[in-house]
């Protein structure tokens, strides 16, 4: 069952997720997975050479596809039109937040992440 939601979503993460969820339908490999809102202390991406491409050392939020058994019992929300399921350590982190896109320059480009913030 789908709960209101104790944060709210801005428009351009709302976009993002939207982007996020098209992405994850096209994968296969993602079809028996749920759609979920984690949090992430940080990410290392590694190139094709095992050099280090991308690093970030503060948390965010990011959409993923988890083990339908493991998220069975976390509460569900629909974000930007989409039903996600989250965490409980994740929920409270976003209680009372705004979801929103920071951008970050990277080597090549803008890399994008989900923030909370308070409203």
């Amino acid at each position: 069952m789908l709960k209101d939601m104790p944060f709210t979503v801005s428009p351009s993460a709302a976009d993002y997720i939207a982007e996020l969820m098209r992405l994850g339908a096209s994968k296969p490999q993602l079809a028996g997975g749920v759609p979920t809102l984690s949090f992430a202390l940080g990410m290392t991406e590694h190139g094709p050479d095992g050099r280090i491409v991308q690093a970030r050392d503060r948390g965010f939020f990011h959409v993923g596809w988890d083990d339908p058994h493991q998220a069975s019992d976390w509460d569900r929300f629909r974000v930007a039109g989409f039903e996600l399921a989250v965490p409980p350590g994740t929920l409270e982190m976003l209680r009372g937040q705004n979801l929103e896109v920071e951008l970050c320059e990277v080597k090549g480009g803008t890399s994008r992440y989900l923030v909370a913030r308070k409203y």
